[in-house]
């Protein structure tokens, strides 16, 4: 997608929550631009409970609104952002996710890092 102001027109609010249109491809150049300019990046995948949640606690909504990249996880935000005409990540978000960005680091000899991760990840990754 784009970087900079012109980004807002990618999010949308569900319940609240920003929420923002991406895909696998987009999410991973983005990651791994981030990376190469050593800039910070939080990427936080949003399921049902995590719209909820924020909804109901507004300083966990200020903390998911300080995520650089909101994506969808879980059929209903995917169809929810569906309906806004936004193309968006599929359900499996947070299985294939670290996969994707570790085939993109390791074209881009970048070193990367889960935190909280469990060895099976780490070995599928």
């Amino acid at each position: 997608m784009v970087n900079g102001d012109s980004e807002r027109k990618y999010q949308r609010r569900i319940v609240g929550l920003r929420v923002d249109a991406s895909t696998y491809a987009d999410a991973t150049a983005r990651v791994i631009l981030a990376a190469k300019q050593q800039e910070a990046f939080w990427l936080c995948p949003a399921c049902v409970q995590t719209v909820l949640e924020a909804h109901r606690s507004p300083s966990f909504k200020r903390v998911m609104d300080t995520a650089t990249l909101v994506t969808t996880d879980g059929m209903p935000l995917v169809w929810s952002m569906s309906l806004m005409e936004f193309p968006t990540l599929s359900a499996s978000t947070v299985r294939l996710l670290p996969n994707t960005f570790s085939k993109s680091a390791a074209v881009s000899d970048l070193p990367v890092g889960f935190y909280g991760a469990s060895q099976d990840t780490l070995d599928n990754s």
